[in-house]
C-alpha cells in the first residue's frame, strides 16, 4: 500500500478530466464556458450514472491519497503535513458524500438536497484552499520537496483569485462562469497530480529522481 497510494493520486485527476470531457461531449446543450461541472450530474441529467461512477472513483482516489500520506509518508512527517494529509482525505470523503446530494437545476425549485450540495461544495472549496497552502509550507523543510513549496503556494494563490472570480461571475449570471470554475478545479487537480508523481518517485525509491519539483 505504501507504493500504491500515490498511484491513486495520479489516476484520479485524469479520471476527473475524462469525466468532464466525456460528459460535455455527450450533451449538445452543455457548454464548458457557461455551465458548472456539477450540472453534468444533476438529478435526471443525461449520462448521470456513468459520470457519477467516474467522479466517485476520483473522490475515492483522492481519499486514498490523503489517508495514505497520513499513514505512510515518512518525510516531511510534521503536524502540518499530517493535517494537510487528513484534509486531502476529507475532501475525497466529502466528494463521495456529494454523490447523494445533486445540484438543483438553474432557475428551478430549491430543494434540501440542493442546499446540502451547496454546503458541501463550500466546505470542499475552503479545504481545497487550505490544504494547498498548508502542504506547501510543510514542503519547505524537506530538501527533496522544496520545489513543491513554491509551486503549492503559487497554486494556492491562483485558486483563491480564480475562486473569487468564479463566485463573482456566478452571482452576476455571467456566461463565462464555467471557465473560471475550471481554472479553480484544474489548478487543484494538477497540483494533486504533480504531488502524486513526486510521492510515487520517492516511495518507489527512485534516488535519481528526475522530477525537480
Amino acid at each position: 500500500m505504501k507504493k500504491l497510494y500515490p498511484v491513486f493520486g495520479i489516476i484520479s485527476p485524469l479520471i476527473y478530466i475524462a469525466a468532464v470531457l466525456i460528459g460535455g461531449f455527450l450533451r449538445s446543450d452543455y457548454s464548458h464556458v457557461y455551465n458548472a461541472i456539477s450540472e453534468l450530474i444533476m438529478t435526471d441529467a443525461p449520462n448521470k450514472l456513468l459520470l457519477d461512477l467516474m467522479f466517485t472513483f476520483y473522490n475515492l482516489g483522492l481519499a486514498i491519497l490523503g489517508f495514505g500520506m497520513f499513514f505512510y509518508l515518512e518525510s516531511p512527517r510534521t503536524k502540518r503535513m499530517q493535517s494537510a494529509s487528513l484534509m486531502l482525505g476529507v475532501i475525497g470523503v466529502l466528494g463521495l458524500v456529494m454523490f447523494f446530494f445533486s445540484q438543483d437545476p438553474r432557475g428551478g425549485t430549491v430543494t434540501l438536497e440542493g442546499i446540502i450540495h451547496i454546503v458541501l461544495a463550500g466546505i470542499i472549496s475552503l479545504l481545497t484552499i487550505i490544504v494547498v497552502f498548508v502542504a506547501g509550507f510543510s514542503f519547505g523543510g524537506e530538501p527533496k520537496m522544496k520545489g513543491l513549496k513554491l509551486y503549492s503556494l503559487l497554486s494556492g494563490v491562483l485558486i483563491v483569485v480564480s475562486g473569487g472570480l468564479t463566485a463573482a461571475f456566478t452571482a452576476n449570471g455571467s456566461n463565462y462562469m464555467g471557465v473560471f470554475e475550471r481554472l479553480v478545479i484544474g489548478t487543484f487537480i494538477t497540483w494533486v497530480l504533480v504531488l502524486s508523481l513526486k510521492l510515487y518517485a520517492l516511495e518507489t525509491g527512485n534516488k535519481d529522481n528526475n522530477l525537480r519539483l
